[in-house]
């Protein structure tokens, strides 16, 4: 076979033919020739000046699809070349013949043939032209790509989807060295890919981990995948990640282990998710449990605070049992104040939602707050300009600012100190820390306002930190711990989150989040002056005998005449047999057998007209939210003295008139 020519030489007649004799004697050049061509592994494709096809090697014949006495005498052209390629072909073609300058013969390129079923593929094709004598050809050598390119853009298509990925991957050799680094890896360690490749993987390890990875590479020498669920790294920076690992061994083509990959998630995320849920659950299950406690005490101090209040009322003042008797509505009240707290923890305290302005309410109450701050103390206000507003009952919003503040300058003590009030705006992602707070809720995305209370105090280590938001633990001592557990039920009801940062020694910071609001804050609507009601029938509807007695006592004491039934059915069969004389139906919601919302659609049915007065030891969103449309006349929540009831009772009268 003749040597490939230079530009130069392809005009001098070469010592053999470029093209084989398809016949000659055993052993001859020629037949040594044809051997040699059609044991090749690449296909051999020769064609004269005219560009039909002369030569052909069973290599080609695989290649391409033709057999050798299909493609002989074919023009290269039509057959073998993409339509694509076909003018390239033919300048190149007469360029040479007329010039001899051969710009593209023996060199190596990368083009597409055309296969003989019409699919065109990837090939390396090299050129020589050959003279014997007068008789010019083309001789080519053609190599196959497909497998190469594809294999190509399968590691192209796989090195994309390593470096999109949300997940760190890295590759290391069996040293321990980092051989590749994607986008992922540096969002989580902290280390751009230039400065960690050729350094060893230990730069990610904490010292007390050390062991860990001498085990894992261990391992991988063995040909072994690795899990690892939960786990430690330290960033650039110096702070630990929690991470999850799976560590793959990477092996050669004769199934040698080379090195490693390790695919590492964040699981801080997850594990605040779990830690979350559990507080959720746990804040649920409490929260049941303290207000169904609440609601029961409540109907018990409905009869202390108006049996306490109707016998101040008939006493003398200069009775001796005056004085016992306030003593005793006074611990009822102070019961009542506990039960709205437990009330609160549930989630189901007393709201009156207004849109409300937090810098307002901090300014309107800055008095009250420098009160209760000692004098070796340092108060401080920081709020920010622009606050939207928030909605929020303002009697609520004060008790948790105060609860927080009072928390604050306990945690100083008698030592010099600061605490600091700081409101801003703060917009929460799906991934932002605060979408999962210590309310075990998440919240939506959004903007939201935050207020924060600093303290320069004894702060908390981790272990104090879970307990705090528990109902009754306290490090105040005994009698005490409701606060901080009726400040997580408001921020719950709201909506809003609570997160808390602290470290012994260095203080606090309790931080809220409320989901702002596009409404504008209003005024408080001014009291009405109510008639006095003093004629007429009221059903009262209750389970609990002391609240019938008291309501009927002080309803009576009014002039309205009073009938009472101690369930829905014998309510129902009351109202039906004074229809037409009843002036209000007070009804409680929570009652075994038919419930207070039965009761109240039967009511309703019976005659439309009649109002009703809805009671409940629960707030009245949590007890009116189920009745859509149909609303009662009016909502009083136990426990409640004599004029608030009186007060409710003129209420829903008026309303209904």
């Amino acid at each position: 076979m003749a040597e490939p020519l230079t530009d130069r030489e392809a005009h001098r007649p070469p010592e053999t033919s470029g093209a084989a004799a398809e016949s000659g004697a055993p052993g001859s050049d020629e037949a040594r020739l044809r051997l040699v061509l059609d044991t090749a592994n690449d296909a051999f494709v020769a064609i004269d000046p005219d560009g039909r096809i002369i030569d052909w090697n069973r290599q080609a014949e695989l290649t391409f699809g033709w057999t050798r006495d299909e493609i002989i005498g074919r023009i290269l052209a039509e057959t073998l070349i993409p339509r694509s390629y076909r003018v390239a072909h033919s300048l190149g073609m007469e360029r040479y013949l007329e010039t001899g300058e051969a710009r593209v013969l023996n060199k190596r390129l990368t083009l597409s043939a055309l296969h003989k079923d019409g699919h065109e593929f990837p090939i390396e094709l090299t050129i020589w032209p050959v003279r014997s004598g007068t008789a010019l050809t083309f001789n080519a050598f053609v190599h196959d790509i497909t497998q190469q390119v594809q294999d190509q853009e399968l590691q192209t298509r796989l090195a994309a989807i390593v470096e999109s990925s949300t997940v760190a991957i890295v590759g290391t050799d069996m040293e321990g060295a980092v051989t590749s680094w994607n986008a992922a890896a540096e969002a989580l360690y902290g280390y751009p890919a230039d400065e960690v490749v050729g350094r060893s993987v230990a730069v990610l390890m904490p010292r007390d981990r050390e062991d860990e990875r001498e085990a894992i590479l261990e391992r991988i020498r063995h040909g072994e995948r690795v899990e690892i669920f939960e786990t430690v790294r330290q960033r650039k920076d110096g702070q630990l990640v929690d991470v999850s690992l799976t560590i793959s061994p990477i092996t050669d083509a004769a199934g040698g282990v080379i090195g490693a990959a390790t695919m590492a998630q964040d699981i801080g995320l997850h594990k605040r998710m779990e830690e979350a849920l559990r507080q959720a659950q746990k804040t649920d299950s409490l929260g049941m449990l303290a207000g169904g406690v609440a609601h029961d005490l409540n109907n018990l101090l409905v009869a202390m605070l108006s049996h306490g209040a109707l016998a101040l009322a008939s006493l003398p003042d200069d009775s001796p049992a005056r004085d016992h008797l306030v003593k005793t509505v006074t611990a009822a009240e102070r019961a009542a104040d506990l039960a709205r707290q437990m009330l609160a923890y549930s989630g189901r305290g007393v709201f009156e939602i207004h849109p409300t302005n937090v810098n307002e309410l901090i300014r309107g109450n800055l008095h009250l707050l420098q009160a209760a701050v000692p004098k070796h103390i340092h108060f401080r206000t920081d709020l920010a300009a622009g606050l939207p507003p928030i909605l929020a009952d303002i009697g609520q919003l004060q008790q948790v600012i105060m609860n927080l503040v009072l928390n604050a300058v306990e945690a100083v003590g008698d030592s010099p100190g600061v605490v600091t009030i700081m409101t801003g705006i703060r917009d929460i992602r799906q991934h932002s820390p605060a979408f999962w707070g210590l309310t075990g809720h998440r919240l939506r995305e959004g903007r939201y306002v935050y207020l924060e209370v600093h303290d320069t105090g004894c702060g908390m280590d981790n272990e104090t930190q879970t307990k705090i938001l528990d109902p009754f633990f306290t490090t105040k001592g005994p009698g005490r711990g409701m606060g901080l557990a009726s400040v997580v039920g408001i921020v719950r009801a709201l909506e809003g989150s609570l997160l808390v940062y602290s470290h012994p020694d260095r203080g606090t910071v309790f931080k809220l989040l409320f989901p702002a609001s596009a409404h504008e804050p209003t005024a408080n609507p001014a009291p009405l002056d109510l008639p006095v009601v003093s004629e007429g029938h009221v059903l009262v509807v209750d389970d609990e005998p002391m609240v019938r007695e008291v309501v009927t006592a002080i309803l009576e004491g009014e002039g309205l005449e009073v009938i009472s039934a101690p369930d829905g059915q014998a309510g129902i069969d009351l109202f039906r047999q004074h229809a037409g004389e009843l002036l209000l139906v007070i009804l409680d919601l929570s009652m075994p057998g038919m419930s207070g919302e039965e009761t109240f659609a039967a009511l309703r049915a019976l005659d439309p007209s009649v109002p009703v007065l809805l009671s409940s030891g629960y707030s009245e969103t949590e007890a009116t939210h189920k009745f859509g449309d149909v609303a009662p006349a009016g909502f009083i929540q136990k426990p409640y003295d004599p004029s608030s009831l009186i007060q409710a009772v003129r209420h829903a009268v008026h309303q209904a008139r």
